[in-house]
């Protein structure tokens, strides 16, 4: 009970709210009165939960002895030991070959989406979160992907469904300024002199950031008055 309790910690439920995003498409496609439509964005939204939950598990893994010098995250699962490291990988290649397996019974483009969230993910936990700017960008992709698999989802029951391109702009620009005004705010808590709890704070400065984030913010509501 002990390891399951860590193990769902280590999925991290708060987080999965950003997977409501799948929903985005059901909703600017104005289908919320048919039901096939909401039921497979509410389908595809769970398995997106879950493949969450894997991406989270193998960043902890990654990110391992970082971890064990913060003051908060070594209290997660893995760094505090609650949850063992073989644990961890047999939950993560179960957790992926469940969410593939789902996402083919829901359709090969969504199938491809989640394939690609996984790649992407494992992309940013190996490298892209450690090239300044590139970091945010990546989890602006991240957003994206979300965006796109929950119009995918919905081609079987709702095959007029398209991609707005403005949906996708909008996602990207908003999850700039959002990840740019994270970092600033992680700069200014943390002494980033050692490094130790995100190494990649010390590529920015707070002028870098603030020019960022006006930048991101400007596009942001421009794309959108666009739309």
């Amino acid at each position: 009970m002990i390891l399951f309790r860590a193990f769902v910690e280590n999925l991290r439920p708060r987080q999965w709210t950003k997977n409501l995003l799948l929903f985005a498409g059901v909703i600017f496609a104005q289908k919320l009165g048919e039901t096939a439509c909401v039921t497979r964005a509410a389908l595809g939204a769970v398995v997106f939960c879950l493949a969450s939950g894997a991406v989270y598990i193998y960043n902890d893994m990654v990110d391992l002895e970082l971890d064990r010098l913060h003051p908060y995250k070594k209290k997660r699962p893995i760094a505090s030991g609650r949850f063992p490291r073989d644990a961890a990988v047999r939950s993560v290649i179960a957790l992926a070959f469940l969410c593939l397996g789902a996402a083919w019974l829901l359709g090969p483009a969504f199938l491809g989406m989640v394939a690609l969230f996984f790649l992407w993910n494992w992309l940013y936990t190996n490298w892209l979160k450690r090239v300044p700017v590139l970091d945010v960008m990546g989890i602006g992709m991240s957003f994206v992907i979300r965006a796109t698999a929950g119009v995918m989802v919905l081609l079987p029951a709702c095959p007029s469904v398209g991609i707005s391109p403005w949906l996708l702009l909008c996602t990207f620009f908003l999850s700039l300024f959002m990840g740019f005004c994270k970092r600033r705010d992680e700069l200014l808590r943390v002494d980033t002199s050692g490094g130790v709890t995100r190494p990649v704070l010390r590529e920015y400065s707070e002028p870098m950031l603030n020019a960022l984030i006006g930048g991101s913010f400007a596009l942001t509501t421009m794309m959108y008055a666009l739309y």
